[in-house]
This record gives C-alpha cells, sequence and structure tokens, in this order.
C-alpha cells in the first residue's frame, strides 16, 4: 500500500470511464480550458494555483492503490478538486459563445440525470460494472427498485418516494436547459 508512480490506467478511469470518470459524467467540466485566457485579473493567481492542483491531484489520486474510490458512483476521490474546479468555472462559462453554450447546457442536463439516477437506485457499485447508468441504474428504475429517499419519509411509497428527487430534478434540468439571455448575447 502507499504511493507509487500515477498509472495510466487509473488516471483514464478516472477521467473517461463510463462509470467513474468525472468527465465522462460530468462533461461540462470540458469548457473548464476556455477560462484560462478569461480570468480577470484579481483571481489570476488563484486560478494559476487550480491550474497546478488540478492535474497533480488527479495524478497523486492515480497513484493509490485504491484510486477507484471503493463501490461509490463516480470519481469519488476526486471530490476535493471542486473548489479549483469550480474557480475556473465561471470565467470558462462567460467565455462560451451561443453554440458552445447550449452544448454546455446539454451536457449538464446529462450530468443531472446521471447523478439523479445513481441516487434514485443503489449507489454502490461493484468493481465488474464498467457502465452503471446502463447496468443497475436503468434496469432498475424499469423494475421500480429504488433507494430509500426522503418521499418516504412523508408517506410516499416505492416509486413514489422518488417524487422530491423527480421534481428537484426536473428543476435543475429546466433552468440548465432553457433559455436565457446569454443564448442572445455572448460576452466572446
Amino acid at each position: 500500500y502507499g504511493m507509487t508512480l500515477p498509472s495510466p490506467a487509473a488516471l483514464a478511469l478516472l477521467l473517461v470511464s463510463p462509470g467513474k470518470g468525472l468527465l465522462t459524467l460530468s462533461p461540462f467540466l470540458l469548457v473548464i480550458p476556455l477560462a484560462l485566457r478569461r480570468v480577470p485579473p484579481p483571481a489570476r493567481d488563484l486560478a494559476a494555483a487550480s491550474c497546478i492542483a488540478i492535474p497533480a491531484f488527479a495524478l497523486a489520486i492515480a497513484a493509490i492503490p485504491s484510486y477507484h474510490g471503493g463501490f461509490s458512483f463516480g470519481p469519488r476521490l476526486l471530490i476535493p478538486l471542486l473548489p479549483f474546479v469550480l474557480l475556473l468555472l465561471a470565467p470558462a462559462i462567460d467565455a462560451l459563445t451561443p453554440g458552445l453554450f447550449l452544448a454546455f447546457r446539454l451536457a449538464l442536463g446529462w450530468s443531472f440525470l446521471n447523478y439523479a439516477g445513481a441516487s434514485a437506485t443503489l449507489i454502490a457499485v461493484p468493481y465488474d460494472f464498467t457502465w452503471p447508468v446502463g447496468q443497475i441504474v436503468i434496469p432498475w428504475l424499469l423494475a421500480g427498485q429504488t433507494a430509500r429517499h426522503g418521499g418516504e419519509l412523508v408517506g410516499l411509497p416505492g416509486v413514489a418516494g422518488l417524487l422530491p428527487l423527480a421534481v428537484m430534478l426536473a428543476l435543475l434540468l429546466g433552468f440548465a436547459l432553457a433559455p436565457g439571455d446569454s443564448d442572445a448575447a455572448p460576452r466572446v
């Protein structure tokens, strides 16, 4: 146990695998490289630190035996990167053309669907499941098998217990996909 050299296979799993890949499950993050030229001067030092911290941390996780994060859905061990990623996300969104902004919104909707589906069903993903959305989430939802949810607290049994999650997902998707001011006037 302990750190070794980062494994290219581990890094690929963390970034692009269907079950745990950060960019596969949250492809809206692909806009971040657009941020580098758009970061306002007061935040450039923080942005530079983020540009170093993000790959360094991902490489460090790819160098440990438990890089996969156990039976979790998604890249659980990359969660500490979120503050660094979010610092770059706002300027990246500001740099998008209307076409890229639409692609960003669709990718954001995809992320909402992935994580809502995982929340609605069993979140523990065995190692031999390479595509948990297709192998667990969709089949379980179609069979009416769900995880316990807050809807049960108010007396909604079974699949009906997912109603609060469905309402939240509908609101998030509506926000992500609804046309807004940014569609009309790009700030490039």
